[in-house]
């Protein structure tokens, strides 16, 4: 179900005198949409560790196998694209839950993540998700230990997020719909003044929703949580030349 709210905000620039080529209108509009969403992305990670960094690697490549082996090729109807790449290569506390001594032993480690956009289908998403813990996946990440708090370690907690990689015909009907009612109003405030709305003399269209690239590095511009309400805002500006107001039929019979 799509919702809707549109808000318009109206600059006037004109006055009761005749119309000159420097009189204009400058309405401002908004709408605003919730979408269902095309695509998804998954996180989920595999951690391994050795005595060098040349075993942790070793181990590392060995729990991938085991949990792409258990996901569904990459190009089918569930899952379109799987990426791999390292996100930590290096010595991490060996205790990942509680607090230890400063100068405790840490182990190299290789901690791999498997991004997964998928179609956004929950029941199918899920089922993954099962399949790559009973193979070993990871869905939380063990961060490094925070600033000022040496051996404490955190987790950056893991989200399925749903967006939009087609927004353009989205993006198009909110325009189309903020400036009709942008342009209504603006034949409302001309008529204050005894005048008509005429063409388009300027015109921006800004397009902005929640975004969960920068925390999840999902490159979405709309996404979130919920599947089927990913959030579109349109905000408009549009400034029309006025001109002298034509008579209406009732004028024109008088």
């Amino acid at each position: 179900m799509r919702g809707r709210w549109i808000a318009a905000c109206v600059l006037i620039a004109a006055a009761a005198a005749p119309v000159s080529a420097q009189e204009t209108i400058t309405v401002s509009g908004r709408a605003e949409s919730l979408e269902p969403a095309d695509t998804a992305f998954v996180s989920m990670y595999v951690i391994g560790t050795g005595e060098d960094m040349s075993t942790a690697a070793e181990d590392a490549d060995m729990r991938l196998r085991d949990v792409l082996d258990a996901l569904p090729e990459a190009g089918g109807n569930t899952v379109r694209e799987r990426t791999v790449f390292d996100v930590w290569t290096g010595a991490q506390p060996v205790d990942y839950f509680t607090p230890v001594p400063q100068d405790a032993l840490s182990q190299p480690q290789v901690i791999r993540r498997i991004l997964l956009e998928t179609a956004p289908e929950r029941t199918a998403i899920f089922g993954m998700i099962d399949d790559a813990m009973y193979a070993g996946a990871r869905m939380e990440l063990p961060a490094p230990p925070q600033e000022g708090e040496p051996g404490v370690s955190t987790y950056k907690h893991n989200l399925v997020v749903y967006g939009l990689r087609d927004a353009a015909s989205a993006e198009e009907a909110l325009r189309a719909e903020a400036l009709e009612e942008a342009r209504a109003r603006a034949g409302e405030m001309a008529a204050e003044v005894g005048r008509d709305p005429g063409g388009i003399t300027r015109l921006r269209a800004e397009y902005h929703g929640r975004s969960l690239e920068r925390d999840m590095e999902i490159p979405l511009r709309y996404s979130g949580t919920d599947a089927d309400r990913i959030r579109l805002v349109c905000r408009i500006e549009a400034t029309f030349a006025l001109k002298a107001r034509e008579p209406d039929a009732e004028d024109e019979e008088e």
